[in-house]
């Protein structure tokens, strides 16, 4: 089993257009068991996700949406 990630995620998340892409990855990362919150850049690309929550459980929650994680930066 995959180990829980630190407290703070960093995450590149592809496929966002639009702040209503913005909104959509929000929610389906605020979904994910142990996420305590998510902050989402457009302009960045990025995701900042708190929480003990597994990269595939990330990933998961993106897919079937036509979002995807890209490349990954922890911070402790």
């Amino acid at each position: 089993m995959p180990a829980a990630l630190p407290s703070v995620q960093h995450v590149a998340v592809r496929g966002m257009h639009c702040a209503a892409c913005v909104g959509r990855v929000g929610a389906l990362l605020q979904r994910v068991p142990g996420v305590t919150a998510a902050e989402v850049n457009l302009a960045s690309g990025q995701a900042r996700v708190e929480g003990a929550v597994t990269l595939d459980a990330l990933d998961a929650a993106l897919a079937g949406s036509g979002f995807a994680l890209g490349l990954r930066t922890t911070r402790i």
